[in-house]
């Protein structure tokens, strides 16, 4: 991976703790539906 710009780094950090958030909400979305049926 290059390593220029700080700004472009953290703006890329915090895109995954949102992809990591979704996948958890999916995960638990997922679940709950398995259970019902």
């Amino acid at each position: 991976m290059k390593r220029k710009r700080k700004g472009k780094e953290k703006s890329e950090e915090l895109e995954e703790k949102l992809l990591d958030k979704n996948l958890d909400e999916i995960k638990e979305l997922e679940e709950e539906e398995k259970s019902e049926k």
